[in-house]
Protein backbone atom coordinates (compact mmCIF):
# COMPACT_ATOMS: atom_id res chain seq x y z
CA UNK A 1 0.00 0.00 0.00
CA UNK A 2 1.25 3.49 -0.93
CA UNK A 3 0.16 6.64 0.84
CA UNK A 4 0.94 10.34 0.50
CA UNK A 5 -0.93 13.29 2.04
CA UNK A 6 -4.39 13.21 0.46
CA UNK A 7 -4.00 10.00 -1.56
CA UNK A 8 -3.54 6.25 -1.19
CA UNK A 9 -3.45 3.16 -3.42
CA UNK A 10 -3.97 0.38 -4.43
CA UNK A 11 -7.22 -0.96 -3.03
CA UNK A 12 -8.91 -4.04 -4.46
CA UNK A 13 -12.51 -4.55 -5.50
CA UNK A 14 -14.11 -7.66 -4.09
CA UNK A 15 -14.44 -9.43 -7.43
CA UNK A 16 -13.16 -12.71 -8.82
CA UNK A 17 -10.92 -13.22 -11.87
CA UNK A 18 -13.89 -13.76 -14.21
CA UNK A 19 -15.49 -10.51 -13.08
CA UNK A 20 -12.19 -8.69 -13.63
CA UNK A 21 -12.14 -9.91 -17.22
CA UNK A 22 -15.65 -8.52 -17.69
CA UNK A 23 -14.83 -5.03 -16.41
CA UNK A 24 -13.70 -3.87 -19.85
CA UNK A 25 -16.88 -5.36 -21.31
CA UNK A 26 -18.83 -3.12 -18.94
CA UNK A 27 -17.33 -0.05 -20.58
CA UNK A 28 -17.57 -1.24 -24.18
CA UNK A 29 -21.20 -2.33 -23.75
CA UNK A 30 -21.99 1.03 -22.18
CA UNK A 31 -20.28 2.77 -25.11
CA UNK A 32 -22.30 0.72 -27.61
CA UNK A 33 -25.62 1.50 -25.90
CA UNK A 34 -24.69 5.15 -25.51
CA UNK A 35 -23.93 5.52 -29.22
CA UNK A 36 -27.14 3.73 -30.15
CA UNK A 37 -29.32 5.91 -27.93
CA UNK A 38 -27.57 9.30 -27.95
CA UNK A 39 -25.25 9.20 -30.99
CA UNK A 40 -22.31 9.90 -28.66
CA UNK A 41 -20.45 8.34 -25.76
CA UNK A 42 -21.89 9.78 -22.57
CA UNK A 43 -18.65 9.62 -20.61
CA UNK A 44 -19.82 12.04 -17.89
CA UNK A 45 -22.05 10.74 -15.08
CA UNK A 46 -22.53 7.28 -16.63
CA UNK A 47 -23.71 5.99 -13.24
CA UNK A 48 -27.02 7.78 -13.97
CA UNK A 49 -27.49 5.88 -17.24
CA UNK A 50 -26.40 2.33 -16.42
CA UNK A 51 -27.39 0.10 -13.51
CA UNK A 52 -24.18 -1.89 -13.92
CA UNK A 53 -22.05 1.27 -13.74
CA UNK A 54 -24.04 2.49 -10.71
CA UNK A 55 -23.45 -0.82 -8.93
CA UNK A 56 -19.71 -0.44 -9.54
CA UNK A 57 -19.73 3.11 -8.16
CA UNK A 58 -21.55 2.01 -5.00
CA UNK A 59 -19.63 -1.15 -4.17
CA UNK A 60 -19.42 -1.61 -0.43
CA UNK A 61 -15.64 -1.91 -0.28
CA UNK A 62 -15.28 1.52 -1.92
CA UNK A 63 -17.92 3.22 0.24
CA UNK A 64 -16.35 1.81 3.41
CA UNK A 65 -13.12 3.65 2.61
CA UNK A 66 -14.97 6.82 1.60
CA UNK A 67 -16.89 6.82 4.89
CA UNK A 68 -13.62 6.86 6.83
CA UNK A 69 -12.62 10.02 4.98
CA UNK A 70 -15.80 12.12 4.75
CA UNK A 71 -18.30 10.44 7.07
CA UNK A 72 -21.38 8.24 6.54
CA UNK A 73 -23.58 10.67 4.57
CA UNK A 74 -22.21 10.00 1.10
CA UNK A 75 -23.48 11.27 -2.25
CA UNK A 76 -22.08 10.75 -5.72
CA UNK A 77 -21.46 14.21 -7.10
CA UNK A 78 -20.12 13.10 -10.45
CA UNK A 79 -18.50 10.24 -12.32
CA UNK A 80 -16.65 9.84 -15.59
CA UNK A 81 -15.00 7.31 -17.84
CA UNK A 82 -11.44 8.28 -18.77
CA UNK A 83 -10.40 6.30 -21.82
CA UNK A 84 -7.10 6.47 -23.69
CA UNK A 85 -7.04 4.45 -26.87
CA UNK A 86 -3.80 2.79 -28.01
CA UNK A 87 -1.19 5.30 -29.22
CA UNK A 88 -3.41 8.19 -28.19
CA UNK A 89 -1.80 11.62 -27.89
CA UNK A 90 -4.19 12.89 -25.24
CA UNK A 91 -2.82 13.58 -21.78
CA UNK A 92 -3.95 15.28 -18.57
CA UNK A 93 -1.91 18.22 -17.36
CA UNK A 94 -1.04 18.40 -13.69
CA UNK A 95 -3.77 20.03 -11.65
CA UNK A 96 -5.80 20.01 -8.46
CA UNK A 97 -9.54 19.33 -8.63
CA UNK A 98 -10.60 22.03 -6.15
CA UNK A 99 -10.44 25.16 -8.37
CA UNK A 100 -12.21 23.40 -11.24
CA UNK A 101 -15.07 21.97 -9.21
CA UNK A 102 -15.77 24.96 -6.94
CA UNK A 103 -17.43 22.99 -4.16
CA UNK A 104 -18.33 24.32 -0.73
CA UNK A 105 -16.18 22.00 1.40
CA UNK A 106 -13.09 19.79 1.16
CA UNK A 107 -15.14 16.69 1.97
CA UNK A 108 -14.67 15.36 -1.55
CA UNK A 109 -12.88 12.14 -2.50
CA UNK A 110 -12.28 10.57 -5.91
CA UNK A 111 -12.08 6.82 -6.36
CA UNK A 112 -10.20 6.10 -9.61
CA UNK A 113 -11.15 2.55 -10.63
CA UNK A 114 -9.02 0.66 -13.13
CA UNK A 115 -11.36 -0.95 -15.66
CA UNK A 116 -8.35 -2.16 -17.63
CA UNK A 117 -4.77 -2.37 -16.37
CA UNK A 118 -3.49 1.18 -15.86
CA UNK A 119 0.30 1.23 -16.17
CA UNK A 120 3.11 3.68 -16.80
CA UNK A 121 3.34 2.75 -20.49
CA UNK A 122 -0.34 3.34 -21.19
CA UNK A 123 -0.69 6.63 -19.33
CA UNK A 124 -1.63 5.75 -15.76
CA UNK A 125 -2.62 8.34 -13.18
CA UNK A 126 0.25 10.19 -11.50
CA UNK A 127 0.32 11.88 -8.10
CA UNK A 128 2.78 14.56 -6.99
CA UNK A 129 3.58 14.44 -3.30
CA UNK A 130 3.15 17.49 -1.11
CA UNK A 131 3.59 17.97 2.61
CA UNK A 132 0.47 17.86 4.77
CA UNK A 133 0.58 21.67 5.06
CA UNK A 134 1.13 22.18 1.32
CA UNK A 135 -1.99 20.18 0.46
CA UNK A 136 -4.01 23.03 1.95
CA UNK A 137 -2.70 25.32 -0.81
CA UNK A 138 -5.09 25.53 -3.74
CA UNK A 139 -3.43 27.22 -6.70
CA UNK A 140 -5.41 29.51 -9.04
CA UNK A 141 -6.41 28.87 -12.63
CA UNK A 142 -5.71 31.20 -15.54
CA UNK A 143 -9.45 32.01 -15.77
CA UNK A 144 -11.50 33.89 -13.19
CA UNK A 145 -14.45 31.50 -13.08
CA UNK A 146 -14.01 27.91 -14.30
CA UNK A 147 -17.76 27.22 -14.23
CA UNK A 148 -18.78 30.16 -16.43
CA UNK A 149 -15.80 29.71 -18.74
CA UNK A 150 -16.58 26.02 -19.21
CA UNK A 151 -20.21 26.80 -20.11
CA UNK A 152 -18.89 29.11 -22.84
CA UNK A 153 -16.82 26.25 -24.26
CA UNK A 154 -13.50 28.05 -23.80
CA UNK A 155 -10.15 26.31 -23.33
CA UNK A 156 -6.72 27.73 -22.49
CA UNK A 157 -4.59 24.57 -22.53
CA UNK A 158 -3.01 22.73 -25.47
CA UNK A 159 -5.30 20.85 -27.82
CA UNK A 160 -4.21 17.41 -26.59
CA UNK A 161 -4.54 18.32 -22.91
CA UNK A 162 -7.79 16.94 -21.53
CA UNK A 163 -7.78 19.64 -18.85
CA UNK A 164 -9.46 22.83 -20.04
CA UNK A 165 -7.50 25.48 -18.14
CA UNK A 166 -3.95 26.02 -16.97
CA UNK A 167 -3.40 25.94 -13.24
CA UNK A 168 -0.69 28.21 -11.88
CA UNK A 169 1.14 25.63 -9.77
CA UNK A 170 4.62 26.80 -8.66
CA UNK A 171 7.50 24.72 -10.03
CA UNK A 172 8.67 23.91 -6.50
CA UNK A 173 5.55 21.76 -6.12
CA UNK A 174 5.81 20.14 -9.55
CA UNK A 175 9.40 19.13 -8.77
CA UNK A 176 8.35 17.10 -5.74
CA UNK A 177 8.27 13.28 -5.72
CA UNK A 178 6.12 11.89 -8.52
CA UNK A 179 4.32 8.56 -8.22
CA UNK A 180 3.01 6.46 -11.09
CA UNK A 181 -0.23 5.01 -9.76
CA UNK A 182 -0.09 1.65 -11.49
CA UNK A 183 -3.28 -0.31 -10.97
CA UNK A 184 -4.34 -3.72 -12.19
CA UNK A 185 -7.86 -4.16 -13.47
CA UNK A 186 -10.17 -4.30 -10.45
CA UNK A 187 -8.02 -2.04 -8.26
CA UNK A 188 -8.62 1.59 -7.33
CA UNK A 189 -6.92 4.62 -5.82
CA UNK A 190 -8.31 7.40 -3.63
CA UNK A 191 -7.40 11.09 -3.67
CA UNK A 192 -8.85 14.33 -2.34
CA UNK A 193 -9.33 17.64 -4.15
CA UNK A 194 -5.97 19.10 -3.08
CA UNK A 195 -3.72 16.40 -4.57
CA UNK A 196 -1.76 17.46 -7.67
CA UNK A 197 -2.28 14.81 -10.34
CA UNK A 198 -2.23 14.20 -14.08
CA UNK A 199 -1.31 11.53 -16.63
CA UNK A 200 0.78 11.01 -19.76
CA UNK A 201 -0.39 9.88 -23.18
CA UNK A 202 -0.88 6.21 -24.02
CA UNK A 203 2.11 4.96 -26.00
CA UNK A 204 1.11 1.31 -25.75
CA UNK A 205 -0.91 -1.13 -27.85
CA UNK A 206 -3.56 -1.43 -25.14
CA UNK A 207 -6.53 0.58 -23.98
CA UNK A 208 -6.30 2.42 -20.68
CA UNK A 209 -9.80 2.63 -19.24
CA UNK A 210 -10.51 4.28 -15.91
CA UNK A 211 -13.75 5.08 -14.12
CA UNK A 212 -13.54 7.98 -11.67
CA UNK A 213 -16.26 8.51 -9.08
CA UNK A 214 -16.41 11.74 -7.07
CA UNK A 215 -18.00 11.36 -3.65
CA UNK A 216 -19.14 14.26 -1.44
CA UNK A 217 -20.82 14.45 1.93
CA UNK A 218 -24.48 15.45 1.96
CA UNK A 219 -23.81 19.04 3.10
CA UNK A 220 -21.41 19.87 0.26
CA UNK A 221 -22.76 21.84 -2.69
CA UNK A 222 -21.58 23.64 -5.80
CA UNK A 223 -20.75 27.27 -5.08
CA UNK A 224 -21.91 28.51 -8.50
CA UNK A 225 -24.91 26.26 -9.07
CA UNK A 226 -26.34 24.50 -6.03
CA UNK A 227 -28.56 22.33 -8.24
CA UNK A 228 -25.46 20.50 -9.48
CA UNK A 229 -25.15 18.86 -6.06
CA UNK A 230 -28.73 17.61 -5.83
Amino acid sequence: MFSIPGASWPYKLNINDLEKEKLSDLYFKFKERSLANFDRVCALKPHLLSEEVYKLATKEEILNHIEKLIGPNINIWSSAFFVKEPHNKKYVGFHQDAPYWQLSSPKVVTAWIAISDSLKQNGCLQFIESSADATKSIHPLDVDDAYSTYKKGLKTTEEDDLISYKQLIPKKYLNNNRYYVELNSGEFSLHDISVIHGSDRNDSENYRIGFAVRYIDSNTFHLKDKNLSE
